[in-house]
């Protein structure tokens, strides 16, 4: 008998050995990642929000923040994000929303090129 499964972007298919009708597949769960407050106590603003994930902001809540010191603007968040290209000290971009990472690194989202990227925390003042 075959089986298919599919997962994600592949698809996974088998063959029950002989004899046997019917076949059993297991597919293994990752554990979902820990919340941010789990991890970088203290920053009761992400509350329900997981390492990882995006805390937008609405629309109106958007803000201006100034580059105070030349960073990277990266198309992922965390240090081995892709790096899009630099953003120079006196910038400015629109802030959107954050994303923690496991080292309780703040990643903030702005928009570029009809898409995000993302500048760490310490790189950029509010206006």
């Amino acid at each position: 008998m075959l089986k298919s499964v599919v997962l994600g972007a592949g698809l996974w298919v088998a063959m029950a050995p002989a004899g046997v009708s019917e076949m059993s597949i297991e597919v293994a769960q990752a554990s979902p990642a820990p919340f941010v407050t789990e991890i970088c106590p203290g920053i009761g603003w992400t509350e329900g929000f997981r390492i990882g994930e995006k805390v937008p902001l609405a629309s109106e809540q958007y803000h201006p923040a100034m580059v105070i010191t030349t960073a990277p603007l990266r198309s992922g968040y965390g240090f081995e994000g892709p790096v899009i290209t630099h953003l120079t000290t006196g910038a400015t971009v629109t802030v959107m929303g954050e994303v923690w990472d496991v080292g309780c690194n703040q990643w903030m989202v702005v928009p570029v090129n009809g898409g995000v990227g993302y500048i760490h925390g310490n790189a950029l003042q509010n206006l």
